[in-house]
């Protein structure tokens, strides 16, 4: 689904710094299929290293509508 959407343009993905001292927030540019890819692997890999669980709101990743 999360493909789907980027597809449409329909949302805004952030990725969240991991390495910073103080969280970061940075704006993820799917605009080639390849990155699609890498980042559905790549949300995929940190998604396993917390066991599948729900994450906190800071982990993994955010998403916001992009309607307008």
């Amino acid at each position: 689904m999360l493909e789907e959407l980027m597809d449409e343009n329909l949302i805004k993905v952030y990725l969240l710094n991991d390495n910073a001292k103080d969280l970061q927030i940075n704006l993820y540019d799917y605009s080639s299929k390849q990155k699609k890819m890498d980042l559905i692997i790549l949300l995929d890999k940190k998604w396993r290293q917390i066991n599948y669980r729900l994450p906190q709101p800071n982990e993994l990743f955010w998403i916001t509508a992009d309607l307008l």
